[in-house]
């Protein structure tokens, strides 16, 4: 598997979209779609990051932001 696959299926997982991803981390949708769809690709380091803050904060985001924006 990929980073980018790795990215995609974490976001997924905590019910992200490539659009809550640059609300949230300010990373451009071009740079995760690009990601995603093996266009570039991110280094293992920020894999990594990515991977553990979305782990630990992902579905924490969309409780956050629902409540703010109610």
């Amino acid at each position: 598997m990929t980073n980018g696959e790795r990215i995609r299926l974490a976001r997924r997982s905590a019910g992200l979209t490539q659009q809550d991803m640059y609300d949230w981390l300010s990373i451009p949708v071009r740079t995760i779609q690009d990601w995603e769809y093996g266009v570039n690709k991110p280094s293992d380091w920020v894999t990594e990051l990515l991977l553990e803050k979305i782990e630990r904060e992902g579905n924490n985001y969309k409780t956050i932001i629902k409540s703010v924006y109610r």
